[in-house]
């Protein structure tokens, strides 16, 4: 939620990006995300729904981690990495979606509604959080707050999640 509201202003005062030029960027971003939902449930498959979860997550925050690191790299170095971290942000979220659902076979449709709750409370909650951070702290302060984040939940989904028996990997 920290990258989705605040890359677009990144954008624009990094580079000096006007509406147009910045729509052309997210809509580039946009075609990362299609081909990793579209890619996401064939590579789920063979490499199993926690690690790609997991792998998803490792991706999005170092790239994450990156944009805070170095937050005015080169237009397409940034627009690259800014790419790469949607990707994983994207495999990870389709790659929990058929994971969620077979925690209790009985209310597969309760198991997904739950985490679409969950969901949106934290972006409720992370909204205001992060429009403050940016406007107060900057990009790169914002991009290691979402990091630090981005790595507590990877390393609580290391040590809680499980995938039910009889999954693939």
């Amino acid at each position: 939620q920290f990258l989705f509201l605040t890359h677009g202003l990144w954008l624009e005062d990094v580079y000096g990006l006007d509406t147009a030029e910045i729509g052309l960027a997210v809509l580039a971003v946009g075609a990362v995300e299609v081909v990793a939902t579209l890619g996401s449930s064939r590579l789920t498959d063979r490499v199993g729904k926690r690690r790609s979860i997991i792998g998803g997550s490792l991706l999005m925050t170092l790239m994450i981690a990156v944009l805070g690191a170095v937050d005015a790299p080169p237009l397409g170095l940034g627009l690259a990495v800014l790419a790469v971290a949607f990707l994983g942000f994207e495999y990870g979220i389709v790659s929990a979606i058929p994971l969620l659902s077979e925690l209790d076979p009985g209310a597969r449709a309760q198991m997904v509604g739950r985490a679409v709750l969950v969901t949106t409370l934290v972006r409720a909650l992370i909204t205001p959080l992060a429009t403050l951070l940016y406007i107060e702290a900057g990009f790169a302060v914002t991009m290691f707050t979402a990091a630090g984040c981005g790595t507590a939940a990877t390393v609580i989904a290391m040590w809680a999640m499980v995938e039910p028996a009889g999954s693939v990997p």
